[in-house]
Order: structure tokens, then C-alpha cells, then sequence
């Protein structure tokens, strides 16, 4: 595949007649990419802040950029983080049980203050409704903690009623229509039913994650679990669209990961897909979402159980490792006979923890990892994968630290790098996929009809030449440790002109050269 504006130095002289008749412009606007021999230090260059915040703005689709928040979208400083760095998608979990105790009685506090906080500054939700009240959970076990039923899983039969008027009054309450609306009239959007449905464990290392529909039949009722979760699933579409029929409805995002504590039922999501295939594929509301939900973590251990070993891997490519014979999550779909975009609700990699892999879990390869992913999953949207949601906000309490936050609410370094991804990408499309050896890179078209190289070492540090024509200089985004040593770092734009420092060839050429490393890079040409 060939794209305008991004070549290598044997395709320079097409490239040019290729861009005059396709433009008729009298400048050369393009990046010639190519591999060298050398490998030289870069010069020292002086720190130049990152560009001003830009905020999404896509029409008819979810902003692209989220993060996953665990109750602190009402804190103030907490939501400004989130403005500042650009994000605009929250995703946050509201509880069924929270808000209809007693049955027919819906207390909205619980719903309306996230909401509305999120709402007033501008942010979109995405909200993922979960956790059944004890009276519609009674053939759930119990759990001997707590002395209750697990509220996790499957639903009372005889209270599947109750469940579609609840979330018929709920959307009802978030559609801005002006009847039976929260103060405000805030809009909600985006609901999702469920978090990771397909665990399957009532162990405490499992059940966490807030889903236990992935058993046998874990509440007795003579019924598979994924059978209970396709029924809520369809009613929570049909009680959705009812209220708002803009509203799109997320399937409950599937794990599905072949871990060490056998948490999840990797036949799960298929095993609903085909339910609700076989018994209602020729109903109008077929299949009852409207995006395919899916997480993936950047431990290597996951990622190399998808081939490519990425969030690519997980959602179009094949399984292989411990996955081997298992389709994607797009393959899932396909062989379903169901064709809709995917949603990845969590990614992430955590800051500390120990594995040295890369990316390592160090303040360093979180950051790396937020412009990795992020960058991979920017080549599927807006067909195939309309958003992320970085998992999570703040670092939780007992969990390794994922967040963007401290839990003193301070920016982590990742913080900075996601700033900077958004900043730099946003409103840009996927255009095409470096094939260069040692270095992993995508090319995005800029509404400025520009175009933007994101970049990376897949081993050791590449050097490589970027043309620049009619006295451009090239553009350099890049991270830099704040002290040496000290695994804290922030983002630098460095603007190097041809043969000028930062050019490590040093010739006046009509090339800069500068070094690729494990650190990503976002490259540009600039007047």
C-alpha cells in the first residue's frame, strides 16, 4: 500500500508527480522515511512545552480518547485532570442495586451526581449499568463474607420484568427530552450492560471485576448463564431503544483472557452470540447492541496470546499461545453473522509491579504503552473500533498502579503521555502502516492535510532519514526524563532544520536524521 506523504528515499521521484497531480499544489508536502547503518546519540536539545490541549470533536461517534473512572468524576480536581489532558469519554458504573431498594422505588442520586459532574464539564459518559438488588438475585449463592447473595450474576427469572423497567426509567431520565429528566436534562448516550460478564469464578481474585454470567448455571435455574446474560442483554437493548432510540447499548465487554486463576469462560461471548443468532436473527432489533465491547492489558503475557501481539492482535487478528485456535473479537462477530464496530472499555499497563518486559512496568513503559496502544487501536476507528477507555483514572488502592492519577490525584507520567497523544492525533485518520525493519510506525492524514508518523523501536535504536523539501524542518515529538534517573517524564517538541543540531547527520541534505528508540516519537514536517 502507498500513501502520499509518507515514503521511502526509492520512491521519492513518484511520490513527487504523484502529489502534483493530485494536488496542484506548487509545495511538496510528504516524509521520506529510511533506514541507516548509524547509530549516533542525538545532541542535547533545549525542552519546547507540548502544544495547547485541543478537545475532540466527532460527530455521531463517541470521542475516541476515555478513561475509566471509579467514583472520582464528582471530585473537582480529579475531573479537571481529566479536561486538561484532553480526554472527553468517562466511562464510569452505575448500580442497580444503589438505585431500586425497594423494588418499584428508584432512589437517582447515585446516578445523578456522576453524571451530571461529568456532564458539566463537558465530557461524555459511557455508563455501565451492573450489581443486581438482593430481592433479584435470590437464586444467586451466598456469599459467606457478607451473608448476601452474589450480586454479580444472573437475574430472578421472575424479575426480568422489573430489570427492563428499570432501565427503560433510567435512559428515560438521561435523554434530554424534557419528561421524567434528571435536573438539567443531561444526556446520556452510551450504556453498557455489565463489566466483564464472562468471569466465571465466585473466587475473590475473579469476582471483582464486577461479572459472574460465565458459569454453567451458577444461580440453579436450569438455564446456561450465557443464555441468562443474551435475555438481559436483548431486554436492555428493547427497554433502551424505547427511551432513546439514539442511544447506543454496548455489549458487557469481555475479558476474555486465558489467565492463571481460570477467572474467565473463554466460550462465553460466543456462546451468547450464537443464542442470540439462533433464536432471533430475524428479529428488527438483531443482534440487541450497537458495539462490541472487549478489554486488553499490555502485560506481555496477554498480548502474546493474540498474534500481531497487540490490541490489533486481540481485536481482528488470530489466537495463538494460550489462545491458539481462538478467533478475535471481530472473528467472533463474523462468525456469528453479526457485523458491528468494537469498543475497547479498558487497556492498560501498569507503572509498577516488576515485569521488565516492554514495556516494563516503570513510569517509563506505562507512558510508552498509552502511545503504543492508543496509536494501534487510532488505525481501526472510526469502522472498525470506535473508541478506548484507558483503565483507569487514579491508581486503586490493593491493585498495581494503572492510573494516569496517583491516588493523591497527582499527573503520572503516562498522564503526560496520553496528554500528548490526544494533543497530537486527535481528528486524525489512519492512513497507512510502516513495514521498515526494527521499527514499528502508522501514518495519519490531520484535518491540516498534514500528515503525522507516530513511531518506535522494536529492538535496539534505529537511526533513520526524513526528507524535508523547499526549506521544511522537521517536527519532533518526544518524551524526555525530567531528572536522569528518576523515571519521572514529560513530553518535547523539537523542530530540527536540515543539518542544524538534533540533525545527526549533521549535513545540509536535504534529510534529517534522527534516532528511533523504544520511546515513541510523533514526526511531522513543518514549515
Amino acid at each position: 500500500m502507498t500513501q502520499p506523504g509518507v515514503k521511502f528515499a526509492g520512491q521519492m521521484k513518484s511520490m513527487t508527480v504523484r502529489l502534483f497531480l493530485l494536488t496542484l499544489s506548487i509545495m511538496l508536502m510528504f516524509l521520506l522515511i529510511s533506514c541507516s547503518d548509524r547509530d549516533k546519540r542525538p545532541r542535547a536539545l533545549a525542552p519546547t512545552p507540548v502544544l495547547t490541549t485541543i478537545t475532540p470533536t466527532l460527530t455521531g461517534l463517541p470521542p475516541f480518547f476515555g478513561v475509566q473512572t471509579l467514583g472520582e468524576i464528582t471530585n473537582d480536581q480529579a475531573r479537571q485532570r481529566i479536561v486538561d489532558a484532553g480526554i472527553r469519554l468517562v466511562r464510569m458504573g452505575i448500580h442497580w442495586a444503589d438505585i431500586e431498594m425497594p423494588p418499584g422505588t428508584y432512589n437517582w442520586s447515585f446516578a445523578d451526581s456522576p453524571i451530571s459532574s461529568a456532564i458539566n464539564a463537558s465530557l461524555v459518559p459511557l455508563v455501565v449499568v451492573s450489581t443486581g438488588p438482593q430481592w433479584a438475585v435470590q437464586d444467586m449463592p451466598i456469599d459467606i463474607s457478607t451473608g448476601k447473595h452474589y450480586d454479580c450474576g444472573p437475574i430472578d427469572h421472575e424479575d426480568l420484568n422489573a430489570w427492563s423497567a428499570f432501565i427503560q426509567a433510567l435512559v428515560e431520565r438521561y435523554d434530554g427530552d424534557g419528561s421524567n429528566d434528571a435536573p438539567g436534562s443531561p444526556v446520556v448516550q452510551y450504556w453498557e450492560i455489565w463489566n466483564e460478564p464472562d468471569n466465571q469464578s465466585l473466587d475473590a481474585s475473579c469476582v471483582f471485576v464486577g461479572g459472574c454470567w460465565g458459569a454453567t448455571d451458577m444461580n440453579k435455574n436450569g438455564v446456561p448463564d450465557y443464555q441468562d446474560y443474551a435475555e438481559v442483554l436483548r431486554r436492555a437493548y428493547l427497554a433502551v431503544k424505547a427511551a432513546n432510540p439514539a442511544a447506543q447499548v454496548i455489549f458487557g465487554s469481555a475479558a476474555y483472557e486465558n489467565t492463571s486463576q481460570n477467572c474467565f469462560n473463554l466460550d462465553f461471548a460466543n456462546n451468547v452470540l450464537g443464542y442470540l443468532q439462533s433464536t432471533y436473527a430475524s428479529a428488527a432489533s438483531f443482534p440487541f447492541f450497537d458495539l462490541m465491547g472487549f478489554h486488553f492489558y499490555g502485560n506481555p503475557s496477554l498480548a502474546e496470546d493474540w498474534s500481531p501481539a497487540n490490541i490489533l492482535g486481540k481485536a481482528k487478528g488470530i489466537g495463538v499461545n494460550n489462545m491458539a485456535g481462538r478467533p478475535s473479537i471481530k472473528g467472533l462477530l463474523t462468525n456469528n453473522r453479526v457485523d458491528k464496530p468494537l469498543i475497547c472499555t479498558e487497556y492498560g499497563r501498569a507503572s509498577s509491579g516488576g515485569d521488565t518486559r516492554d514495556p516494563p512496568e516503570t513510569q517509563q513503559g506505562q507512558s510508552r504503552y498509552v502511545v503504543r496502544a492508543t496509536t494501534q487501536a487510532l488505525t481501526l476507528w472510526p469502522n472498525e473500533m470506535v473508541a478506548t477507555v484507558w483503565y483507569t483514572l487514579v491508581d486503586v488502592a490493593g491493585q498495581k498502579p494503572f492510573g494516569l492519577l496517583d491516588g493523591a490525584l497527582n499527573a503520572k507520567s503516562s498522564w503526560y503521555a496520553y496528554q500528548a497523544t490526544i494533543n497530537e492525533l486527535v481528528g486524525g485518520s489512519y492512513a497507512l502502516t510502516l513495514t521498515d525493519t526494527g521499527v514499528e510506525g502508522y501514518v495519519f492524514s490531520m484535518p491540516s492535510r498534514q500528515e503525522k508518523a507516530v513511531l518506535w523501536a522494536t529492538g535496539n535504536p534505529v537511526n533513520k532519514d526524513f526528507m524535508v523539501m523547499g526549506g521544511q524542518r522537521l517536527r519532533v515529538v518526544r518524551m524526555y526524563e525530567v531528572i536522569p534517573g528518576s523515571d519521572n517524564w514529560r513530553w518535547t517538541v523539537d523542530v530540527i532544520h536540515d543539518g542544524g543540531a538534533g540533525d545527526l547527520d549533521g549535513a545540509v541534505n536535504g534529510k534529517v536524521m534522527i534516532q528511533v528508540e523504544a520511546n515513541p516519537k510523533i514526526v511531522e514536517q513543518t514549515p
